[in-house]
Order: C-alpha cells, then structure tokens, then sequence
C-alpha cells in the first residue's frame, strides 16, 4: 500500500471514528439535560434516535461512502424502530400519568406521529414488495420530525424549562433542514441528469 492510500485510509478510519462518537452525543446528550424522569427521559431519546433516523435517510451517500451500506441502512432502521418503540412508551406512561389533561391541544400531534411512524416503518420493512410507493410514505417522516419539534418544544416541559436542552432541539431541528435541502438537491441533480440522457438519445 502507499503513502497516499495509507494516509487516506487513515482519515477515513480518523472520519469514521469522529461520526460514530458524534452519534454517541447526540443520541445520549438530550437524554442527560432532561430532568431525571423516565416520562421526560423517554420522550428525548425517542426524538433523538428519530432524528438520527432522519439524517442517516437524508444524508444517506455520505454515510455510505463512509461505512458500508448495509450496516447504515440497518442502524437507519434500527433507528427508527426504537425511537417508535420509546414514543409509544412515553405516550402509554403519559396516558397513565393523565398529564395529558393538563396541555393544550397540541398533545395531539403525539398520537398522530405514533401512527405516521407505524406506517412508515411498514412501508420501509415492505420496500421489495412497495419499490415504488415506500420511497413517498417514507418522506413522511420529515413531517413527523417537524410535529415532534413543534410539540417538544410548545408543551414540552423538560425542553422548555431547560435552555441547553433547547438550544439541542434548535440545533437538530436546523440538521434535519440542511439533510432535506441535500436531499432535495440531489434529487433535483438526479433529475437532471436523467433528462440530459433522455435529450441525448433522442
């Protein structure tokens, strides 16, 4: 191997490692500036393992070239089924709590994203039998994201008593955004390049 493919490999093995402890924190980093109740504890990891399902759609290529494919492709769903798993959770010790009574309408947008999740999870664990309409239920999840922020941050009582806490859903909120806007771009470059084929052949 030469010097340039050594130290090539290096920084990649050097990128690799900065991504994976960078997921580390902002999985675990929302979980410890909420206050120490399984209720509130519940609700921050769920949307923290949802917005990294997010991001790991969104800017897929990146983590692709960086990790095998498959691997981030299983961890994307991983992601979203346990952040689904742990929203449910919370919405059942909500429910038992009877804390709900409490918010105002916009606890509602709780129960619909539990239901958006379920089927977008179905949609992307019947992908080989959906190829087409998966990829259109799964954009939904953006949707998703943004209720849950919305709700995070209007009734949300660990985000709005705790400013770092806050400044974190800002902070993954204006991610999302930037992992859409490449997304979009490079649907729109895809698209493009299909059309210049199709005037090429023609």
């Amino acid at each position: 191997m030469s010097g340039s493919a050594e130290a090539k490999t290096m920084w990649k093995r050097v990128l690799q490692g900065f991504v994976l402890a960078l997921a580390a924190v902002t999985l675990v980093l929302p979980t410890l500036l909420a206050p120490v109740n399984f209720i509130k504890t519940s609700a921050m990891l769920a949307y923290a393992l949802i917005f990294q399902n997010i991001m790991t759609g969104s800017a897929g290529l990146p983590f692709y070239r960086l990790y095998n494919a498959r691997y981030v492709s299983r961890y994307h769903i991983v992601t979203g089924i346990a952040g689904f798993l742990l929203a449910l959770v919370h919405g059942v010790l909500i429910l038992l709590d009877r804390t709900m009574a409490s918010y105002n309408k916009v606890w509602i947008v709780g129960p619909v994203a539990l239901v958006l999740l379920a089927v977008t999870i179905a949609a992307a664990l019947l992908r080989k039998r959906y190829k087409k309409a998966w990829r259109r239920v799964h954009q939904v999840n953006y949707l998703i994201f943004a209720g849950l922020t919305v709700k995070a941050l209007v009734i949300g009582s660990a985000t709005r008593s705790t400013p770092a806490l806050m400044a974190v859903i800002y902070a993954y909120t204006a991610l999302a955004a930037l992992g859409l806007c490449y997304r979009l771009y490079r649907y729109s470059a895809s698209r493009r390049k299909k059309a210049a084929r199709a005037a090429a052949s023609t």
